[in-house]
């Protein structure tokens, strides 16, 4: 056998593919031990047999670093990094060249190569939104897919989100609509609609458009949230807390929050300091400090709901799953 990484690393579980001819592939490593494990990591490649394993000059040293997909003809990689918040970029295996795009100042994660080789998919996660965009990697511009709505892939998702040289899919939903799939040209800009869910738990006509509100925390940062209106006011409401640690609210489909609000619920989805879509900054706000300020948010979104006529303050409650669950638990102790 062939060690891939020095003894005080380990191979992390996404970042590792294999070029379309199968003789080489690529994977992520980080340091056993390390505090700041989740924050940094190398990419690595070798040869299909595991010799010839190298670290390829890829990020900074502060920063994740991991590969997406590999060029259609294998020269190139489509790499990402968290320098300061989650940037795309163009590796070039052959001249050992880095491309970064974008400013830097917003989230933008690839996703798979374009047929030609000149473009790529990407999204861009800023605040409650997120868009599809392609980069042409000759003018390093970015185009805006019109998807009516906040879309959403899985972190392994690839080439098979691609149907041909001018179309690729793109799962879209919004506040009021549940998740689609869509046929997105991308020489005309049109959609076609190839899939639509429901699940029922409420009836179309009912479902509300939510608003996006900011709040001052304890310590005067400001804190973003999505607030659902019910039609009785004053209302009981309930400050739903995402999980994930850095997930976040944003604006796409969110069933619990839409029946709660048909219950005759005001709802609140605080993005708590630590939340994705405010830069890597934001991010790091929450370390060594789990529990502290960003509960501490929560707990001023309780209070700003208080103080609206909208909503009955002796009835405001807390509910969260998963990390969530741990900052409501929190909020009681």
């Amino acid at each position: 056998h062939h060690q891939l990484t020095p003894d005080d690393q380990f191979v992390m579980a996404r970042g590792n593919r294999y070029s379309s001819d199968g003789e080489w592939f690529t994977y992520a490593a980080a340091t056993k031990g390390d505090g700041s494990l989740l924050e940094r990591s190398r990419v690595y490649i070798a040869r299909a047999d595991g010799t010839d394993a190298r670290t390829l000059a890829i990020g900074s040293e502060e920063s994740r670093t991991f590969v997406k997909d590999w060029h259609p003809a294998d020269r190139q990689l489509l790499v990402y990094d968290t320098a300061t918040t989650t940037r795309c970029g163009v590796y070039d295996i052959q001249t050992e060249t880095l491309t970064w795009f974008g400013t830097g100042d917003i989230q933008e994660k690839p996703v798979v190569w374009l047929p030609d080789g000149e473009r790529f998919l990407a999204i861009r996660k800023a605040h409650i939104t997120t868009t599809p965009i392609v980069y042409d990697c000759q003018t390093g511009q970015a185009h805006e897919l019109a998807v009516g709505g906040s879309c959403s892939y899985a972190p392994t998702a690839t080439d098979e989100l691609v149907i041909d040289a001018h179309h690729v899919l793109i799962p879209r939903s919004t506040p009021t609509i549940p998740t689609e799939v869509l046929s997105y040209d991308l020489q005309t800009d049109t959609t076609t609609t190839l899939l639509r869910t429901s699940d029922g738990a409420v009836e179309p006509s009912r479902l509300v458009d939510p608003e996006y509100i900011t709040y001052e925390s304890t310590d005067g940062r400001s804190i973003g949230a999505l607030l659902y209106r019910t039609s009785k006011q004053p209302s009981p409401a309930i400050v739903l807390v995402h999980g994930g640690r850095h997930g976040r609210a944003s604006e796409d489909y969110h069933w619990p929050s839409q029946l709660l609000v048909d219950r005759g619920f005001t709802v609140l989805r605080p993005n708590y300091r630590g939340s994705s879509g405010r830069g890597r900054a934001f991010k790091q706000l929450q370390y060594g400090d789990l529990g502290g300020h960003d509960a501490m948010d929560v707990a001023a979104g309780g209070q700003w709901l208080r103080r609206q006529d909208l909503v009955d303050g002796d009835r405001i409650a807390v509910y969260g799953a998963s990390y969530g669950g741990y900052l409501t638990y929190v909020q009681m102790v």
